[in-house]
């Protein structure tokens, strides 16, 4: 899947995932009352996030930056999951107790 429809299909809780990895998560809010999901992402940049009341530079910048390697870091993390072996289901020998 293109990174651009995986991103698009991102609700508060991915925004609000991605907000706190990157140490942000007091914006959580800010974010879900602009209805910033993964579809306007792309649009971002210092001036929307200003305007939404981020008042720190150093949180836009590390916002914008970390969006900036997010396709990278995306894709490592899905071939990380297609090299894992999968794993037989467990043996039972019975029914669930």
């Amino acid at each position: 899947m293109p990174f651009l429809d995986y991103l698009r299909r991102w609700n508060d809780g991915h925004v609000a995932r991605w907000l706190a990895d990157n140490k942000c998560a007091h914006h959580t809010q800010l974010f879900a009352n602009h209805d910033i999901r993964g579809d306007i992402l792309p649009d971002l940049d210092q001036q929307t996030l200003r305007e939404i009341g981020i008042a720190s530079l150093g949180d836009r910048i590390k916002m914008l930056n970390t969006f900036k390697s997010l396709p990278q870091r995306c894709s490592e993390s899905h071939q990380r999951d297609l090299q894992q072996p999968a794993r037989p289901p467990a043996a039972r020998d019975g029914p669930p107790l």
